[in-house]
């Protein structure tokens, strides 16, 4: 296979990222990584600098949002049409998982 332009990266990072968010709605980086960087077809995973760099302009176009839940916690990524009550509902039961599986959970 050839060698894929810097610019050809950076179209499948955007398109990866616009199938991954439509399909789970609301992700971290780290699980965008997962899904883009080691995962999925072979020809398509994207190194995570290029996927930082996709990530960023579609923020910067409105494309994605980007939503900080709390302080000292990752962000979440959406796209910027998703409606409002996937998006609670889809935060409300990563989140519990998130609290359960982090270290400041435990006593």
């Amino acid at each position: 296979m050839a060698k894929l332009s810097r610019e050809e990266r950076i179209e499948i990072a955007r398109t990866r990222l616009l199938r991954v968010l439509g399909s789970h709605t609301l992700a971290t980086m780290r699980t965008l990584e997962m899904k883009i960087s080691d995962a999925g077809p072979f020809d398509q995973r994207i190194n995570p600098h290029i996927l930082t760099e996709a990530r960023d302009a579609m923020v910067q176009e409105g494309v994605l949002q980007r939503w900080q839940a709390a302080p000292n916690r990752p962000p979440w990524f959406y796209l910027g049409n998703a409606a409002q009550e996937k998006l609670t509902a889809r935060y409300n039961e990563l989140s519990a998982v998130q609290d359960a599986y982090s270290p400041r959970a435990s006593p």
